[in-house]
């Protein structure tokens, strides 16, 4: 069979076109840029993409098809008992990797809250000459995140804790893209509500749980002139805010798409 043919067949299947790119790229082993009318399929490969389109028909996320996302030049493997990392999460990442590689410090310390798949916490030490920590309250979720890390050879601690309730020591950054959707929040698309750890999603006071608790015990766990770069939900940003009003200086930027995605937090 020709990719052509087996492309026009599956557009009839409701399947958004960029996933169905990434889908043939991978069994063909391809970029997007080679594929081609022309291009010959295999019956093993068709087989392997008519069931990665069946997934994709039935709303399971393409990270979780795969089997893996992408995420500041790492591979990072995902199932369904850890969040597919988003580009504003990247966003993130790279803000903090920006800042620590600005910080002259020789010894500098990170700890990633909520690791989850451990992207943020691989990014981070794939990128500067940090100590980092990562820690999660989800025992299968550190799993994950220790292959990962594995995968990636990189030396990050990895730490079964609550919050900060079991993690020692004190850091020059703090990061966290902790749960933030409120119960019962009608927006939630149906393929995150579906597919996603509901762990890593949802949070007491109205998605605002554990912002309060950051904010009332983070500083315990910084350097003097240490910082926290933490991840919020839509509309959020200003109230998020508010909370670290005791803290030294408190920033919001903007994601790419321009929405308050980001609360900077000086101690």
């Amino acid at each position: 069979m020709k990719y052509n043919e087996l492309r026009r067949e599956l557009d009839r299947s409701n399947i958004e076109g960029s996933d169905l790119d990434w889908a043939f790229c991978e069994v063909l082993g391809l970029k997007r840029s080679q594929l081609a009318s022309e291009i010959d399929i295999s019956k093993k490969q068709e087989r392997q993409i008519r069931t990665y389109a069946k997934k994709l028909v039935q709303g399971v996320p393409l990270s979780q098809v795969l089997g893996y996302s992408e995420f500041m030049g790492l591979k990072v493997l995902v199932n369904r008992d850890v969040l597919s990392p988003r580009s504003e999460t990247e966003e993130l990442a790279d803000m903090l990797v920006r800042e620590v590689n600005s910080n002259p410090k020789p010894n500098k310390a990170v700890l990633d809250l909520c690791t989850g798949s451990g992207a943020i916490a691989m990014a981070v030490k794939a990128h500067t000459n940090a100590e980092v920590t990562a820690s999660d309250v989800s025992t299968r979720a550190l799993k994950v995140a220790k292959k990962n890390i594995k995968a990636q050879k990189l030396n990050i601690t990895l730490v079964k804790s609550d919050m900060l309730a079991d993690v020692w020591g004190l850091f020059d950054y703090i990061v966290c893209n902790p749960p933030y959707i409120a119960f019962g929040d009608k927006a939630v698309d149906e393929s995150v509500e579906r597919f996603e750890p509901h762990l890593a999603l949802y949070a007491d006071d109205g998605g605002y749980k554990y912002y309060k608790i950051l904010a009332k015990e983070a500083k315990y766990y910084l350097h003097r002139g240490g910082k926290i770069f933490l991840e919020v939900g839509i509309n959020m940003a200003q109230k998020v805010a508010e909370l670290f009003s005791g803290y030294h200086h408190v920033e919001i930027k903007k994601d790419m798409q321009g929405i308050e995605r980001f609360v900077i937090i000086s101690k």
